[in-house]
């Protein structure tokens, strides 16, 4: 197996790093290539008048670069500019990218943004290639997201029936509760924002998802009916609340309450609760979240 690197625009252009033979951008990682797992902390400390040494305030994880240097691998002169010009197009400074780190059947991805044009100088055979990006967030982000239920339907008794045999009116196999605590696993190396979605199964009055371990909540300050749903976002830079209702989608930003909080999941477990005003038996929700890595 070797490491490989994808790089994907926002306008759906890709290019393939990596050492294989029949690769056009032939780049050996992570002996070309920098960045991928170091990242710098800036640590955050106080002193007073005549302390020794700081008193320690907080610390927080810089932007992350990756450097990524290789060759356009082909002795045709027509064949080298059309790789280039590939090159130059894919990697816009102008739109926003993707890096696809690869390795089997392993996968992380990570914002990033080309900070130059590539650029290029003559090797001994083929032309070498230099790209810089710049990825604002820092951290490495599993694929496919997670998705958590936080049900109000709590299971009940299972068992066998003998053929031919119906229940019974009145045997309960399961029902609604309103005190559901669930527990949502954040296995990465630093806390990551969530998107909380709340979907109405008929009439509910202000959902709410509650932080058990911090007393953080969310609630939103509106009537739901039958098929709305609801989504929060609490990413860094990212922030909202949108109703979906059909079709539409509908800033509701205002109407989540002042006293609200939106937090971040920590690294380890975490204890989620929904509530509501009224119909709370008529409530799913859902929180969404992509674990966070500071390497691949």
């Amino acid at each position: 197996m070797y490491e490989r690197l994808i790089y994907q625009n926002a306008n759906g252009g890709e290019i393939e790093f990596s050492p294989r033979l029949a690769t056009l951008y032939h780049t050996n990682a992570p002996k070309d290539v920098t960045g991928l797992r170091d990242v710098s902390a800036q640590v955050l400390t106080s002193s007073t008048l005549g302390q020794d040494g700081a008193t320690y305030e907080s610390s927080y994880i810089k932007s992350r670069d990756i450097t990524i240097k290789g060759k356009i691998r082909t002795l045709n002169r027509d064949e080298q500019k059309r790789a280039m010009r590939e090159l130059d197009h894919v990697l816009n400074p102008k739109v926003q990218g993707k890096l696809i780190y690869l390795y089997g059947d392993y996968r992380r991805e990570i914002i990033c943004y080309a900070e130059t044009a590539p650029q290029y100088k003559a090797g001994a055979s083929w032309p070498e290639y230099t790209i810089d990006l710049l990825c604002p967030s820092p951290f490495w982000l599993e694929a496919t997201p997670s998705y958590e239920a936080i049900s109000t339907w709590e299971g009940g008794f299972e068992f066998p029936l003998p053929d031919g045999l119906e229940l019974a009116e009145g045997w309960e196999v399961g029902g609604r509760t309103e005190n559901i605590i669930v527990t949502v696993q954040n296995a990465g190396d630093v806390e990551c924002g969530v998107t909380v979605q709340f979907t109405a199964l008929g009439a509910v009055s202000t959902p709410q998802i509650l932080n058990i371990i911090t007393g953080e909540y969310i609630k939103v300050n509106t009537s739901m009916q039958a098929a709305d749903v609801i989504e929060v976002s609490t990413h860094y830079g990212n922030r909202k609340a949108t109703l979906i209702r059909g079709d539409t989608r509908t800033n509701i930003f205002r109407l989540v309450d002042s006293g609200s909080t939106f937090f971040q999941m920590d690294v380890g477990a975490n204890l989620f609760k929904v509530a509501a005003a009224s119909g709370i038996a008529d409530l799913d929700t859902t929180v969404i979240y992509s674990n966070q890595y500071l390497g691949v």
